[in-house]
């Protein structure tokens, strides 16, 4: 397809992660030529008031570092700098995350299995409050390093 044709050339002659070619072909290329509105995903993805200050509680420990790219996917929100390093996406009882850390870095992460995200993703836990992720900073800034 073209968009693929497009994709290998910004990889080949820019040495573009992934996720920075899927961010410059969903700007430039018309809609309906690629990803589904990274908005409206997001807003299907994120509907209630609950899980949306879950979100937007992670959002804000990702403004404490550099050139994080964020991105929309139809199941998760995902986290990227030269590649991804987190994922996060609603489930029964809070937020699931996962992160680019192994899971014996910390008693709260357990292996992520079939999460559908990064495979560079090696744990995940599950949080319930805004609270909850904010601790978390210290593993994402690891996992941020990690990528």
């Amino acid at each position: 397809s073209t968009r693929h044709t497009r994709a290998a050339w910004l990889k080949t002659h820019h040495g573009l992660s992934q996720t920075r070619i899927q961010q410059i072909l969903n700007e430039f290329l018309p809609p309906g030529a690629g990803w589904t509105n990274p908005d409206v995903l997001r807003a299907a993805l994120w509907k209630t008031p609950a899980f949306l200050a879950l979100l937007t509680a992670f959002e804000s420990l990702t403004t404490r570092l550099p050139d994080v790219v964020p991105t929309q996917r139809k199941g998760y929100s995902a986290f990227s700098r030269d590649y991804q390093f987190a994922a996060l996406k609603p489930v029964k009882g809070g937020v699931r995350i996962g992160l680019a850390v192994p899971p014996q870095s910390d008693p709260r992460l357990f292996p992520a299995y079939n999460e559908r995200w990064s495979e560079r993703l090696y744990s995940s836990l599950t949080v319930a409050s805004p609270a909850a992720v904010s601790d978390l900073y210290p593993l994402v800034e690891r996992a941020y390093e990690n990528s």
